[in-house]
């Protein structure tokens, strides 16, 4: 009998091709275009090792080497670049040690009640397949041994959570301790809890990098947790109710459609937010800042505690654009706009300066108590009651250095029955600056027009 041929030019009908001959492992070049197939095999004479195609794709064909894993989908290769390829990620993690990366080669679908455990310092690249967890009530990706800022990836794919039943304390991804993550092309779409569970070891301690975050269930709490940095990301939590909340660290150069809860040691910088139907774009006691935030259905912002909102830019198409309560609570150099009702409404001793407000539909600033400086209002209703500023507290309030416009001739630049102290302003497009409110200012200002107020 004579010995078996090879067959590396051409493809027998109803066969696949195969090459019996080669000198070097097969690459992902070695593809469909060349005529292999699902099936074909690769005879490495030179280091004597036989692999199967399992993925013919153009430019990324996947050949296993044979006597690895039946069915690998994953795996690791050496500092020779050869790879041992395993049937699971779970054989996989238990294999890597730190500094290796786990390569994916096929999407991935997991019925089983498995959570992958990521090991200290092994990163996964996911080679822009999925990874599906269906029908199980756990988490799918745990990443919390990293610590000290160590460097790991996990990158290049979709990590999919469904069928969890949206309990608590279920994430599609959670990552612990202080790793600098890069998540760079990797989507987790999740309707459990979080998309995003991301608990440092002290607050503000650790990075992720890039990655999107998709809440797919109509949850009734909260979408994602944030307490270390997160830059370059993109949130979507529009099912649910209470949406994004960063406890620390901060959310940088980032878009989220949905709500976010800023509390106080944490800040929003140089995002986009699209509020979602659920309620207030931004609920924040922290700070905002450089940050464009729009809502349809409720409060631009609503700020409290210690919030503070900077450099942004704020509007409402169905209420107050920023509304502030506290002392403690400040606006500054900021772009105000509400479509239905007051622009910015202040209570309790907050602080707007340098800012520019506007409604088109009431008075741009409501004042229950409250200090506004240097800051141009106007209010675009051509209505009588198209005030500028409305005052509904006496004594309190502080109006200086502002420019005041109206679009009605019969609109005030101030109104309201109480007393105020305003000094400097300059009123434009009424024809009566105000009508029942008393300037309780007790000095005019000396030769250097300087005042006590």
């Amino acid at each position: 009998m004579s010995a078996t041929p090879n067959i590396n030019s051409a493809k027998i009908s109803g066969f696949p091709l195969n090459k019996f001959d080669a000198t070097s492992a097969p690459t992902t070049g070695d593809d469909s275009a060349d005529g292999y197939s699902v099936g074909s095999r690769w005879i490495d004479i030179t280091n004597d090792k036989a692999y199967n195609c399992v993925d013919a794709t153009a430019s990324n064909a996947v050949w296993i080497e044979a006597g690895g894993a039946s069915g690998g989908k994953v795996g690791i290769a050496n500092t020779s670049g050869e790879y041992t390829y395993y049937a699971t990620y779970t054989l996989a993690l238990a294999a890597a040690s730190s500094g290796e990366t786990i390569e994916q080669f096929g999407n991935i679908v997991e019925t089983g009640a498995v959570t992958l455990t990521i090991p200290v310092g092994v990163s996964i690249n996911m080679n822009g397949y999925s990874y599906t967890l269906s029908g199980q009530a756990q988490t799918a990706v745990i990443n919390t041994a990293n610590n000290a800022l160590q460097k790991v990836k996990l990158i290049n794919g979709t990590i999919i959570h469904t069928g969890t039943g949206g309990g608590s304390y279920i994430y599609g991804l959670s990552v612990g301790n202080s790793p600098i993550l890069d998540c760079t092309g990797l989507t987790v779409i999740s309707d459990a809890a979080y998309a995003l569970n991301y608990n440092t070891t002290a607050v503000g301690i650790g990075r992720i990098t890039g990655g999107s975050f998709i809440n797919s269930g109509n949850s009734t709490g909260w979408a994602g947790i944030v307490e270390g940095h997160v830059t370059g990301a993109y949130f979507n939590t529009d099912t649910c109710t209470s949406g994004l909340r960063v406890t620390g660290g901060s959310i940088s150069n980032s878009i989220i459609d949905g709500l976010v809860t800023v509390l106080s040691a944490a800040e929003l910088n140089n995002c986009r937010v699209i509020g979602s139907a659920q309620g207030t774009a931004v609920a924040n006691q922290g700070t905002v800042n450089s940050c464009y935030i729009t809502s349809e259905t409720h409060y631009g912002i609503s700020q409290s505690g210690n919030g503070k909102t900077f450099n942004s830019h704020v509007r409402s198409s169905a209420n107050n654009g920023i509304f502030s309560n506290g002392a403690n609570t400040e606006v500054d150099n900021c772009k105000i706009y509400s479509a239905t009702t007051y622009g910015f409404y202040g209570t309790s001793d907050p602080e707007i300066t340098n800012s520019e407000i506007q409604s088109l539909a009431f008075s741009a600033v409501r004042l229950n108590r409250g200090y506004m400086f240097n800051c141009k209002v106007k209010s675009l209703w051509n209505d009588a009651s198209g005030d500028a500023v409305t005052l509904t507290q006496n004594d309190d309030s502080e109006i200086l250095d502002c420019l005041l416009e109206t679009t009605h001739a019969d609109a005030k630049a101030i109104t309201g029955a109480q007393s105020a102290k305003i000094r400097n302003c300059t009123g434009k497009g009424m024809t009566e600056f105000t009508d029942n409110t008393t300037n309780s200012l007790t000095t005019s200002g000396d030769a250097f027009n300087n005042a006590i107020i």
